[in-house]
């Protein structure tokens, strides 16, 4: 989910401020959400038919609900798994950074200072385009994350937008250039 927030026009250059955080939308797995989903109805279903096939009072031993649970459990833990994996990674744009978050268990934060950004780009797969989503990948100086793709986003071009008038209000602040050497 993307919540846009407006940028003040007063804003001191000394106090950095959140201008937009968001997270991947749960339905850039909807793909795998559909074949799991399948999977775990189907499978089922193949099981049953083929251990009573053709018997009138078939034997239904542990082994057999042992291996209906598995085939029922395992694709929707699966599913589960994709959609709160997604829900544990967290964006935020600030007027003078990029804050990346991930993670269950450990979780990790990425900082991308917004003036070390040399490129911004929007891609719109068609999928995604029909879901109203897009991936903005993100190029920079930044040793740790010269390379970065935030997909799932609502409003990717808007946030594109964003964060490259930070980027050129920062650098012209900051008084710095990006120079590539070959």
């Amino acid at each position: 989910m993307n919540t846009p927030n407006p940028s003040d026009n007063l804003q001191n250059s000394t106090t950095e401020q959140t201008l937009w955080t968001g997270s991947p939308s749960w339905l850039l797995h909807l793909g795998n959400v559909i074949f799991w989903a399948i999977l775990g109805i189907i499978l089922p279903t193949v099981i049953i038919y083929l251990w009573t096939k053709g018997i009138e009072n078939p034997k239904l031993d542990t082994f057999f609900w042992v291996v209906l649970f598995a085939s029922i459990i395992i694709p929707f833990s699966i599913i589960f798994l994709k959609i709160v994996d997604t829900r544990f990674i967290n964006y935020t744009l600030t007027s003078e950074r990029l804050i990346i978050k991930k993670g269950i268990l450990t979780r990790t934060t990425d900082e991308i200072e917004l003036y070390r950004i040399k490129d911004i780009r929007l891609i719109e797969p068609i999928l995604q385009r029909l879901l109203g989503l897009s991936i903005v990948e993100i190029t920079s100086s930044d040793r740790s994350n010269p390379n970065l793709s935030l997909a799932g986003i609502k409003k990717g071009d808007e946030l594109r937008n964003t964060m490259r008038n930070e980027v050129e209000r920062l650098r012209t602040t900051k008084k710095v250039r990006e120079i590539d050497y070959e």
